[in-house]
């Protein structure tokens, strides 16, 4: 019995023997020990001679010190020879430590010490176990963890030498909740081995079920670096709630600090649905953030190819309640050699190609608890420059207000004006008023141009980009001026007067376009048509001259003009004159006199490649479209006349040898000629 109330009592076998005068002690029976400061328990010791190894059992009575409780449960241990003794027990530990608290920790503890063997324990595998534990808003339910030791032992020290420590993780598994949201993490192993651990086949779940954040990675390194934890991660993927992005590739450092836990590395990213609407696109930059109830995450979307910026991107999830938003912003997209949209997304492939011009806009899309997504999105362009499947367009102008982004739909009447359209018919300084329907469908609510003296309306039509179709445009003709319609393409020597008015239905598929059943008819009071052209009368004949001078000033009082065929091919139209009444050349004269009592009606039938027929016209007025392609350069190039004669200078040196007779060959003939 001690002065402050100590008591040992030694009792059973051979007790405490001390040899005299030797001073040797053996210990052989039962010590009960409680009070002063002495842990209350039992123990059992047996040594079966002096001098001999101790073995025995203790049992310890928990300790307990204000909220906090230490339980061991029977300690056993066993001396050996070279001075080193095992023990084996168990630790149970339930209380708080800083930000947080344990309950049942249950840790074995097998292993052995001694001055001149160090200290090893965990020797064997074991499994770590706990009720619950909580670090700030990080609460682990209960658990299982089997662990194994890396080398002899988890703690290991030598006599004289550093601690050191590590241990294997098999499968480990933990659940629980992060603040008020459900938490998994599990990996397909791990190590620990000081201030440093690894785990491969990471895959983290957080949040509510039907919107969790998802985050799986190859592997992830670690340190625990002062009052946090950073390390690096690779291989990863993830999704955040319902949000309709899918991440990839994704590879960088993360970092916990008081609870927060921030990642910053590159990625790709993907639509997530199941027909992606856009190809991946990569970000250098992502910086994401876990702090309270809100993930967080932002950075610059790129093309990868170009490296061309696409977007910027910022997202917010609450994860308590599984709402949040995204938010885009594209600062300008500048399609041309280097990138198109093609490139970017299916949705513009046999749409548009060869585009030329900047998109500029920004979009937001939210998601709510339930799962609903929403999406809004302003985007503009200003004269851009394109091709379509009904001919090319210059100097489109727009701004599209999404009402479904994702679904890429729109209200009613959005507006576009357009520099031109060449159908086959070039058409200028038009408006069309649309709409964007869901399945890649486009309203056409109405199109209007100035054209001919006139104009061109574009009857109301759904067209369907979302599979290969026939394109239908119906397009109306109000007040065609036929004058300026012949000025226009260019056919030189021929004069027409009258204004027309009717429908060209226009079909454009993968062969081209084509008008089927176009029909343009002259309005009351008629009109004119001349050819004032050159005839190589020897050609002709009689007859072709009376034709041709009839032709010199023709006056009729209705016209039909019936259009049918391939805009690149073959091409009719048809000419239904009626009202017949000639000029007044002196050939005409003997006409009129001749058929003046007879009702005049004339049918022409015009058959060739459309586009062919313009160009054609056009080059017997203005040739340079048929000198330019063969000149060995620009035909407004400075010095072109100079430069051409020094070229074919060139050529006849190359090909006629100055040593040889030049070779001639005798005039052709006049029907040669």
């Amino acid at each position: 019995t001690g002065p402050s109330g100590a008591r040992a009592r030694v009792s059973g076998r051979d007790g405490v023997t001390y040899y005299w005068p030797t001073g040797r002690l053996r210990v052989d029976g039962l010590i009960e020990m409680a009070g002063g400061g002495l842990p209350t328990g039992r123990v059992d010791i047996r040594q079966p001679r002096s001098g001999a190894p101790m073995s025995g059992v203790a049992e310890i009575a928990p300790y307990r010190a204000g909220q906090s409780r230490l339980e061991l449960a029977p300690i056993r241990f066993a001396a050996a020879r070279d001075g080193s003794t095992a023990v084996s027990t168990v630790l149970l530990v339930d209380g708080p430590f800083e930000d947080g608290r344990v309950r049942a920790l249950r840790v074995p503890l097998t292993g052995r010490f001694g001055s001149r063997t160090g200290v090893a324990f965990g020797t064997a595998c074991a499994e770590i176990s706990w009720a619950h534990v909580q670090f700030r808003a990080l609460q682990i339910g209960p658990t299982r963890l089997p662990v194994c030791p890396i080398g002899p032992a988890m703690v290991s020290q030598a006599p004289g030498g550093p601690a050191r420590w590590g241990a294997r993780l098999s499968r480990p598994v933990l659940a629980g909740r992060l603040g008020n949201s459900p938490l998994r993490l599990a990996a397909s192993s791990g190590r620990i081995e000081g201030k440093r651990f690894d785990l491969d086949a990471l895959a983290l779940r957080l949040g509510r079920a039907t919107s969790p954040v998802i985050f799986d990675a190859k592997r992830l390194q670690g340190d625990f670096v002062g009052r946090g934890v950073a390390g690096t991660f690779s291989g990863a993927s993830s999704t955040i709630g319902n949000v309709p992005l899918a991440m990839s590739d994704i590879a960088g450092r993360w970092r916990v600090y008081k609870g927060d836990l921030t990642i910053d590395g590159g990625m790709l990213v993907a639509d997530r649905s199941p027909a992606p609407r856009f190809y991946p696109l990569r970000s250098d930059d992502v910086r994401f953030s876990l702090a309270g109830d809100f993930v967080r995450a932002a950075g610059t979307l790129k093309h990868p190819a170009s490296g061309t910026r696409v977007t910027d991107i910022a997202i917010e999830h609450r994860l308590s309640t599984g709402a949040g938003h995204a938010l885009l912003d594209v600062p300008g997209i500048r399609f041309g050699e280097n990138l198109q949209p093609e490139e970017l997304t299916r949705l513009t492939e046999g749409v548009i190609a060869l585009v030329q011009g900047t998109v500029i806009g920004k979009g937001r899309i939210d998601w709510s608890s339930e799962g609903k997504v929403t999406s809004t999105g302003e985007f503009s362009t200003v004269g851009m420059d394109l091709a379509a499947p009904f001919g090319p367009v210059t100097g489109l102008t727009t701004t599209v207000r999404f009402t479904d982004l994702l679904g890429l739909e729109t209200a009613p009447g959005q507006s576009a004006t357009i520099a031109s359209i060449n159908p086959g018919i070039l058409v200028e300084n038009g408006v069309i008023r649309y709409q964007l329907l869901r399945g890649q469908l486009v309203k056409v609510e109405r199109g209007e141009w100035p054209f001919m003296g006139g104009r061109l309306i574009l009857r109301e039509t759904i067209l369907n980009f979302g599979r290969p179709s026939a394109k239908r445009l119906t397009f109306e003709v109000v007040g065609l001026d036929a004058k300026t319609f012949v000025d226009s393409l260019g056919f030189s020597g021929i004069e027409a007067t009258g204004v027309f008015d009717g429908v060209l239905p226009m079909i454009f598929d993968e062969s081209g376009g084509r008008i089927v059943g176009g029909r343009l008819d002259s309005r009351p009071g008629g009109g004119s048509l001349a050819y004032t052209g050159v005839v190589n009368k020897a050609n002709l004949g009689m007859m072709g001259n009376i034709a041709f001078d009839a032709l010199r000033d023709l006056r009729f009082r209705s016209m039909v003009v019936r259009l049918d065929g391939e805009l690149a091919g073959e091409f009719t139209t048809r000419l239904t004159i009626d009202g017949v009444a000639l000029g007044q050349t002196g050939t005409q004269k003997i006409i009129r006199g001749l058929l003046k009592k007879l009702p005049l009606k004339l049918n022409v039938s015009i058959r060739g490649p459309f586009r062919a027929l313009i160009a054609t016209a056009k080059s017997f007025r203005d040739p340079r479209t048929v000198i330019q392609p063969v000149l060995p350069v620009p035909l407004d190039a400075p010095g072109i006349v100079t430069e051409v004669r020094r070229h074919e200078e060139q050529k006849q040196q190359t090909q006629t040898p100055p040593d040889e007779e030049i070779k001639t060959t005798p005039p052709a003939t006049t029907n040669e000629r």
